[in-house]
């Protein structure tokens, strides 16, 4: 079962090709989207960071904030219903699932239902298109305390007679937490989320062939390979971080999606056999050994490449890490963990766990952007160069995360005084990001060629670039396509 209903018919020419890093689809929010976690610092309508521009306060509910007076008579359409509720719940504001609810239920009051939005030129969605998962809900106990919870809660929001009866609600509920897209600023991280229906089209792939990245609220849909015969059916985005075992991404996809994911991803065999991988105890060997994840044998597990049998005492303490490290990691996120607590792992599992098991691959990278954040650049440099390896085998050397990766590896390698070593990062990051976001995206107008010119700045590194120029007898050229 996928997330959405697909229309009949070709949406674009079957002979029509699209080519790596080309736009295949932008979409308005058909519904606006709803940033309560960053209210105070971007503006609601655009989502322009106070960093860049100057915000104001609306000055009736002193909740929501704007960048101008255009951005605010925009809103104004949504936000003369919503302001006298926000208002009365001062200080105590209502969940960002919440407002977004409250958000469509005013639209779709006022003739929401008849908004369509094109994905081609013959055929676009409206809400009631998308798939609302009305049975999948009733069924689920987790979901029925959380419609209950939200109805009780947008009746204290915005009054009982807006409120729909509770099976329209459901309708409503399900195709807007199965269809919404979790919205990122331009240093990628997540402002709020909003419905977009023509680019609620794409099914879910572990390993996608398409990107999105937001221009504003704008979702912009690219590309990630060439596909010779185009076809809106053959898109895949990802719904989720691939970095994970594959039994947890498939429970977590039918845990909000409804369906068990069939992609090749998940039933990659170089993959499975690398994702839980305990460190061969044979100290001149260390290769990753498979430990079956189910495995009811009392047949230890053998390194194939030396014949070392694991020691069962390792494997119940392996069994015991990685039953730890899940617990822990479940109520983390790359954005919001405690260094302490990756570094508490990181100590439990090192010793045990091979470089390329799933878990300390996670673990690692959490690690690591909690160094990055905190300008730890020392330990995010050690964290990086031995996550690497792993980061390009689970994620693929294409994909947009990957190359985030690389490039605050080679931030770390900067202030580290590693120019060369984080140059080469950064030629490896720069195609990867430019296919997926587009060149003119501040991670590559900005942030890429920022850290670009803090090497060439460098003054020894400078000299030893050219001293070697000169004794190759080069000439100088783009500053990035040249090392010493």
């Amino acid at each position: 079962m996928q997330r959405c209903l697909r229309f009949p018919g070709e949406e674009r020419a079957e002979e029509e090709k699209s080519k790596k890093g080309e736009v295949v689809l932008t979409s308005e929010p058909s519904y606006t989207p709803s940033g309560a976690r960053t209210a105070s610092s971007n503006c609601d309508q655009c989502l322009a960071s106070s960093q860049k521009k100057a915000l104001f306060t609306c000055p009736k509910c002193q909740f929501l904030r704007y960048c101008s007076k255009d951005c605010e008579r925009k809103a104004s359409d949504i936000h003369r219903f919503e302001c006298p509720a926000l208002k009365r719940m001062a200080p105590d504001y209502p969940s960002e699932s919440v407002r977004l609810l409250a958000r469509l239920i005013f639209i779709l009051r006022n003739g929401g239902e008849k908004k369509v939005e094109k994905f081609s030129e013959k055929e676009g969605r409206k809400f009631r298109d998308l798939m609302n998962h009305y049975s999948d809900i009733k069924v689920r106990k987790d979901y029925m305390k959380d419609v209950e919870k939200m109805m009780s809660d947008l009746k204290t929001y915005i009054g009982e007679s807006f409120l729909p009866n509770e099976s329209d609600f459901l309708g409503i509920y399900g195709r807007v937490m199965v269809n919404r897209f979790c919205l990122h600023d331009e240093e990628l991280g997540m402002v709020g989320s909003g419905l977009y229906l023509a680019a609620s089209i794409f099914d879910h792939a572990c390993i996608p062939n398409c990107s999105f990245s937001f221009e504003g609220t704008k979702v912009v849909i690219r590309a990630l390979t060439d596909m010779d015969d185009f076809s809106f059916n053959k898109c895949r985005i990802s719904y989720l971080d691939p970095l994970q075992g594959t039994k947890e991404r498939r429970e977590e996809l039918y845990k909000f999606w409804f369906f068990w994911c069939d992609c090749k991803p998940c039933h990659d065999e170089e993959r499975l056999s690398m994702e839980n991988t305990i460190k061969c105890e044979n100290e001149h060997c260390l290769s990753p050994v498979m430990v079956p994840e189910d495995d009811a044998s009392s047949t230890p597990p053998t390194c194939t490449r030396c014949g070392e049998t694991v020691n069962p005492a390792t494997l119940k303490k392996y069994n015991e890490i990685i039953a730890y490290t899940k617990k822990t990691m479940s109520i983390m996120s790359r954005e919001e963990n405690n260094y302490e607590t990756c570094y508490d792992l990181l100590e439990k599992q090192g010793s045990v766990l091979s470089s390329m098991n799933i878990w300390r691959c996670r673990t690692l990278d959490f690690a690591f952007n909690a160094a990055i954040n905190n300008g730890c650049f020392s330990l995010a440099f050690d964290y990086g160069d031995e996550n690497k390896a792993a980061m390009r085998f689970y994620y693929g050397p294409d994909h947009p995360a990957y190359g985030v990766f690389l490039l605050h590896l080679a931030k770390a390698k900067f202030y580290n005084k590693e120019y060369k070593e984080g140059l080469e990062h950064i030629r490896e990051a720069e195609p990867i990001l430019k296919v997926a976001y587009g060149a003119s995206h501040p991670l590559i107008s900005e942030e890429l060629s920022r850290l670009t010119y803090i090497a060439y700045e460098d003054v020894e590194f400078a000299l030893a670039r050219r001293l070697a120029m000169a004794q190759k007898g080069t000439k100088e050229d783009d500053p990035r396509l040249l090392s010493p």
